[in-house]
């Protein structure tokens, strides 16, 4: 199970087994939240703290009594320029079972503000039969 807690005094991504027994592993190394994982469980997505996008290669043996799990160094994707709401409790991006597409809600950056006004005509037939 991945999760996010602020438990060291910043938000961080962990791992630990579920049904819960014996580990937990931190995932970031400066920060993170939002943890997926991809389709297969081998590799583990987040956002880190300075807004980039990052992956984590998992090696995970059988569960059982001698389970082994090693996450990998977490590796930066791209700049994720997610929007934040700070009231959501939602996810602001999904990845594909494949772990190679991503859908991201993303801020508006200053080219899109600068767009043309979108104007919206109510009721315009009421004028046309005068």
């Amino acid at each position: 199970m991945a999760f996010t807690s602020d438990r060291s005094g910043k938000r961080e991504v962990y791992v630990r087994p579920f049904p819960p027994s014996e580990g937990e592993w931190t995932i970031s190394l400066a920060g993170g939240e939002m943890p997926r994982w991809s389709g297969d469980g081998k590799e583990l997505f987040f956002e880190a703290a300075d807004g980039k996008m990052m992956a984590v290669p998992v090696n995970k043996a059988v569960p059982g009594a001698n389970a082994v799990f090693e996450p990998g160094t977490p590796m930066a994707l791209f700049d994720a320029h997610m929007a934040h709401d700070i009231q959501a409790r939602y996810f602001e991006y999904d990845v594909t079972t494949d772990g190679k597409r991503f859908l991201i809600n993303t801020a508006s950056s200053a080219e899109a503000t600068s767009s043309p006004l979108l104007t919206v005509v109510t009721n315009w037939d009421t004028g046309s039969r005068k």
